[in-house]
């Protein structure tokens, strides 16, 4: 084989070569209005390529648009704000053209919709009156209802439930109640 063919063989893809597949050059959130972009982009896994890697000039490769990986990355966001609260969220996506034949720009479109808000509030105890006075009269139980995130008004964030019922657990066995049971209702 004549060497000049055996340097062609291994010399870097560029991008404009007709073999290579579009390539994710940018990703953009329209309609995301609560949480910042930043934020939800550690939520996808379609990247696109970073400043220093956009210089190299030479390889721009290694960012192959997938198009099931992107869906995934819808059901990501959608699980992202469901679990947050925005139950009736809806995200989709389209791809737009850049300036060069392979470069593509990913948008994921969010409309959050409006949020579900705790309008109403109640504790219930069950057990032996006596045992139910102390949880009451116990200013670490009236503590833990002060400051956990379940608030009227605030956002209803399933993410959040294991911490509330963690919190009320660790009050209740603190105070005695070795075998309590903390659940949350909606």
């Amino acid at each position: 084989m004549p060497r000049s063919a055996i340097a062609m063989d291994r010399a870097p893809r560029v991008a404009q070569d007709p073999d290579i597949p579009p390539q994710v050059w940018d990703d953009e959130f329209e309609g995301n209005k609560q949480f910042p972009n930043m934020v939800l982009q550690r939520q996808v896994s379609t990247e696109p390529p970073g400043f220093w890697q956009k210089l190299k000039f030479w390889n721009r490769t290694g960012f192959e648009l997938n198009e099931t990986e992107i869906k995934k990355d819808v059901i990501r966001l959608r699980n992202y704000y469901q679990r947050r609260g925005y139950i009736n969220v809806e995200v989709s996506y389209r791809i737009a053209d850049g300036n060069k034949s392979w470069k593509r720009t990913v948008i994921f479109e969010i409309e959050e919709n409006i949020p579900i808000r705790i309008r109403n509030l109640s504790y219930k105890l069950t057990g032996a009156n006596r045992h139910t006075e102390i949880v009451d009269n116990s200013r670490e139980f009236e503590k833990a209802q002060r400051e956990h995130q379940y608030q009227r008004g605030n956002r209803y964030a399933t993410i959040s439930q294991p911490e509330v019922i963690g919190r009320f657990t660790d009050v209740l066995k603190n105070l005695g109640f070795a075998y309590t049971e903390v659940d949350v209702s909606a």
